[in-house]
Formats: C-alpha cells, sequence, structure tokens
C-alpha cells in the first residue's frame, strides 16, 4: 500500500514539472503575440463602442450634418435648448454617452444629475458640464464635445415675398432667414412666375407691389428676445462680404426689411471709383463705408483727397469740403469721417496720370498683342517688326489699319438715310447709302503691298494711339456664288475672265440673270463689273437670279398698246 503511494505521488510530481516547464516555454516565445493580441481586443473593444455611439445618434438625434461658415469659436458661441453634446468619460472612452440640451437651457447627465447651461458661452458650458461629471468620476478624464448645432425660429417681415416663421440654424446670419422667406420683394414676369399665382392673383400683387429699388437693404433691423436692436446693412454685406453687416441670429429674432422712404436721405459717389452710384443712407456711415461699397479707386483716380458736398438744413448754399488722404495721419482721419444724409462724394481723377498709349496688331504676324507706343514703335513698319513680321499666310493685299477715334464720328447723312425709307430715297441717296454701308469706318488708306513688297516709305504712316492694324490670312481663291450649278470657292488663276470660274462651279443654272453678273471685291467690298475689274483672290462672283416674267400679262399688254395704235391710225386717217 506504501509502495503503491510513492510510485503515485512520483508520478504525479513528475507531471507537474513537465507541464510547468511547457509553460514557461511557451510563455518565453510568445510574450508579444499575447499583448497584441490583448491590444487588439481592447482596439475592438473601442470601435464598438465608437460604432455603438454612432448608431444611437442616428436614431436619437437625426440629420446631425449642418453646414457652417467656419469652425464654432467657444468664446463667441452661446450654447441653447436643441445642441447636442457628445460626452466622453476615460482614457479609453469607457464611458461615452450622448445628450441635448432640453428646451428649459438644462441638460441631463445619467446617473450624475442635471446642470443649467441656458445662456452660456460654450467655454462656461462645457466647464459647467466637466465640474458636474466630476464629482462622480473623480479621477477620470472628461471631454465635452459641440456634436451639432441647434434649429430655431425667427420671424422675417416687412418687403419679402412670404413674411413669417422661418427655421434656422444657430449659426445662420440674416441674409439665410430673408432667402428663406423668398428674398426680397420685387414684381416683375419672374417673380410673378415663382410665386405660381393664378391670374385673379396677379393684380392685387402688382398692385401692393415695392419694386426692389425702394427696399432698405441698408436698414434692416434684427430685434433681439432682450429688447435690443441691432441693423444689418445687407447691401454692405453683398458688395464688400463684411460679415459685420450680417449679424447671426440669435433664438426668436424678428427681422424687419422696411421700405426707403424720402425721409432716410442718400449718400452719392461719383467720379474715379470702380462703382459710382446712390446709396441708401444709414446712421453711422463713414466714408470708408461708402468708398468699400463702391469698389474703391480706379487707376487714375486722384487719391490724394476727396471731395464732399454737404447740404446743411440751414443754408440753401451747399457747403463744401476737401478731405485729405496724402498722409497716414489725414487718411486715418479722412477714411473715419463720419457722414450725415444726402452727402455728395466726388472723386476727382489724377491730372498727372498718364497711361502709355498702346496699338494693337492681330492676324497674320507671328506675335499678335498689343504693344506700347515708344521710341521704338512709332511707325507701322516697325510694329510688324515688333510682332516678328508676318506669316507666310499673311494677305497685304487686305491687310487694313483702323483708327478708332474716327470710328465715333458720326456721319449726319448717313444717319438720316439710315431712317428713310428705301423707295423715298433718290438715286444719289441710295448710291451714297449703299456706299457708306460697304465703308469700315476709320480706316485709313494705307498700301501694305507697296509698303513691304516695293519699299514705298510714303506708305509708312506714323501710329497714334488705339489704332488697330489686322492682317487677314490669305485666300487663294475665288468664292463664286448665286445661280450657278455648284457654288463655293474655286482655286485662284492668274488672268483668269469670271467666265472661267463660273465653268468652274458648272455653269450657269436655269434662273441665272447672266448680264447682271457681279464681282464683290474681297478688300473694299466694292461691287463692280466683270470688264471693270480684275479678278484677284478673295474675291466673289456673284450671280444674281433673274426675276421671273408674267408671259401673259405681257401678251396682254401688247395686245392693248396695238389697239390703241390701230385706234389712232383708224383716226387719223378719217380725218
Amino acid at each position: 500500500m506504501s509502495r503503491s503511494l510513492l510510485l503515485l505521488s512520483v508520478s504525479l510530481f513528475i507531471i507537474t514539472n513537465l507541464h510547468a516547464q511547457v509553460s514557461v516555454t511557451q510563455s518565453k516565445d510568445k510574450p508579444r503575440a499575447v499583448i497584441k493580441e490583448y491590444e487588439e481586443i481592447e482596439q475592438e473593444e473601442n470601435a464598438g463602442k465608437l460604432d455603438k455611439l454612432k448608431t444611437k445618434r442616428e436614431t436619437q438625434f437625426p440629420a446631425l450634418s449642418t453646414p457652417l461658415e467656419h469652425p464654432v469659436d467657444e468664446n463667441e458661441y452661446f450654447v441653447g435648448p436643441g445642441d447636442i453634446f457628445d460626452i466622453i468619460i476615460g482614457n479609453r472612452m469607457e464611458t461615452t454617452f450622448q445628450t441635448r440640451i432640453n428646451p428649459e437651457g438644462i441638460v441631463i447627465l445619467p446617473d450624475i444629475g442635471s446642470v443649467e447651461v441656458k445662456g452660456l458661452l460654450l467655454r462656461d458650458a462645457k466647464k459647467a458640464l466637466i465640474d458636474k461629471i466630476k464629482t462622480t468620476f473623480l479621477d477620470d478624464q472628461v471631454s465635452v464635445l459641440l456634436s451639432d448645432v441647434r434649429s430655431f425660429k425667427v420671424t422675417v417681415s416687412g418687403a419679402v415675398f412670404n413674411p413669417g416663421l422661418v427655421v434656422v440654424k444657430a449659426m445662420d446670419r440674416v441674409t439665410d432667414a430673408v432667402l428663406l422667406s423668398g428674398g426680397f420683394y420685387k414684381v416683375d414676369e419672374k417673380s410673378l412666375a415663382e410665386q405660381k399665382l393664378q391670374p385673379n392673383e396677379i393684380a392685387p400683387v402688382i398692385k401692393n407691389s415695392i419694386p426692389i429699388e425702394l427696399v432698405a437693404k441698408r436698414n434692416v433691423q434684427v430685434k433681439h428676445r432682450d429688447g435690443s436692436v441691432e441693423n444689418a446693412d445687407l447691401l454692405n454685406f453683398e458688395l464688400t462680404g463684411n460679415l459685420d453687416a450680417n449679424p447671426v441670429l440669435q433664438d426668436g429674432d424678428v427681422i424687419t426689411v422696411p421700405k426707403v422712404t424720402r425721409q432716410d436721405g442718400k449718400i452719392i459717389i461719383s467720379g474715379f471709383v470702380q462703382a459710382p452710384a446712390e446709396f441708401e443712407y444709414v446712421p453711422g456711415d463713414r466714408v470708408k463705408t461708402i468708398l468699400a461699397m463702391a469698389q474703391g479707386f480706379t487707376q487714375n483716380a486722384d487719391s490724394s483727397q476727396i471731395e464732399l458736398v454737404r447740404f446743411n438744413n440751414s443754408t440753401t448754399k451747399p457747403q463744401t469740403i476737401i478731405l485729405k488722404l496724402d498722409t497716414t495721419e489725414n487718411r486715418e482721419e479722412t477714411l473715419n469721417f463720419l457722414l450725415q444724409p444726402n452727402d455728395r462724394i466726388l472723386v476727382h481723377r489724377d491730372p498727372f496720370y498718364k497711361v502709355k498709349p498702346m496699338v494693337e496688331i492681330l492676324g497674320e504676324v507671328k506675335y499678335p498683342n498689343k504693344y506700347a507706343l515708344d521710341d521704338s514703335v512709332k511707325t507701322l513698319s516697325q510694329l510688324v517688326k515688333r510682332a516678328g513680321g508676318f506669316t507666310n499666310l499673311a494677305s497685304l493685299h487686305n491687310a487694313y489699319i483702323i483708327r478708332r477715334p474716327l470710328e465715333a464720328i458720326e456721319n449726319l447723312e448717313y444717319t438720316r438715310l439710315e431712317m428713310t425709307e428705301v423707295g423715298y430715297m433718290t438715286p444719289k441717296e441710295r448710291d451714297f447709302f449703299k456706299t457708306m454701308y460697304r465703308e469700315m469706318k476709320g480706316k485709313l488708306n494705307v498700301d501694305f503691298e507697296a509698303l513691304f513688297l516695293k519699299n514705298d516709305t510714303r506708305q509708312d504712316i506714323t501710329l497714334r494711339d488705339y489704332d488697330f492694324v489686322y492682317i487677314p490670312i490669305a485666300q487663294p481663291n475665288v468664292n463664286v456664288a448665286g445661280q450657278v450649278m455648284s457654288p463655293g470657292w474655286i482655286s485662284f488663276a492668274d488672268n483668269k475672265k469670271a467666265s472661267y470660274y463660273i465653268d468652274k462651279a458648272g455653269g450657269y443654272n436655269f434662273s441665272a440673270h447672266k448680264r447682271k453678273v457681279r464681282i464683290i471685291k474681297g478688300d473694299t467690298g466694292e461691287w463692280v463689273k466683270p470688264k471693270e475689274t480684275k479678278i484677284e483672290a478673295g474675291d466673289t462672283i456673284f450671280v444674281p437670279e433673274k426675276l421671273p416674267r408674267n408671259y401673259l400679262a405681257l401678251a396682254r399688254d401688247v395686245v392693248v398698246i396695238a389697239a390703241q395704235i390701230v385706234t389712232v391710225i383708224i383716226v387719223t386717217n378719217n380725218n
């Protein structure tokens, strides 16, 4: 018995030692694998918590995506009912949940308690929530994140399409509410179509219409729940992008879009600014406000001073004030100069500003562009050289120069004939009108071929500011148009007559008026008879249509005339 117990004890001792050695060996061989497996399990758990939080958010608070113009600043944003917070407790997100500020401005924290955050800045609301949570979770790290901003209603009244309540987001501005109410009220065909009114509803709308220019876009009033009133200068915002002129909305705001009244006054800015205009006056307007809305000075403006004309109620004579901008001190003072209703701002031209004269050359030159007139570019030949010379496709025969100031000179006789029906013109007036109609206004008489092929320097004219030189592409063809069998372009052949090209176009068709064929010159547009000109490349041969004849009417006329002649003969013989 004792021997049997001894053998059993020895066997158990050996088995135990072998198992311990195997365990130690395995633990020494795979310590990193065990740690990695533990980390993966932990990551899966955290990911599961995040997925659970996301699922909870989608089911409990749907449609959380809100477009924002910029990140929420916790030092400026006031929280309110509807704002949603993500609460994360612990370094490894042991506890995560989401909560919303209720209509009374209170946040309920499950198993912790409640915190009133109504009217607090976001930073203060976060601190209050963290302090409350840490009364329960003493040693854990706590994070409070704003998950989504709230929606609320504001009232829009006055000169808008659909006055009433609209739903906005906490970061929305006055323009958003105006757009949600249909925009500023105006009546035209497009706006009537947008309203989808019935025919019997259109007349009252037109009767009560408010033209868009009478909407006081610079004096939109925003009344807050605390009784304070803020002005929204929406025209300023539209023209300059100034966000201060377009306030952020608050819960319960009442927005009023008024009409412009005669008592409001106007500010007029004119002269050398980018966008001269007449603006509705807003109390507090300064020179820099109006100047910014007019898009600033033009390049040739005298930016050293501004002339201000002021109409005082006590005097009939306006007062002229010169505001200096020539020094840093004067500039700051002038830009902040306070305006009054009906002030006039005038910006003069800089008398010393000079624009360098320019000429333009386009078409078949190597470098078509605008070039400054200077010592190197004064004449036509110098301009062509500056532009790299002609290309192989240049047509010097059809090249021309337009002196643009001459284009503006009005021919009074031509203007008179433009308003006269052709039937009331005399033959000479018709010829004059046709000639002037075909004439290229402002064209200078310059022979490019004589200058550049024959070196005739008399054609090398001196260029002036705004001159326009055009070198067209050569047309090695003649156009045959009108009553031919196959109208189109025919390859040019030197010293060939019109009949050659007409034959190439298939010959005359049955309705061609052969005796009225005309050549339209490619360089001048003049209409000439084939015998009076040499056909050149670029010309057009026009074959008009023969007017159909009424042979029955012709026979009738012949019979009538013959009868009259016979009658006259008979009467004469009887006498």
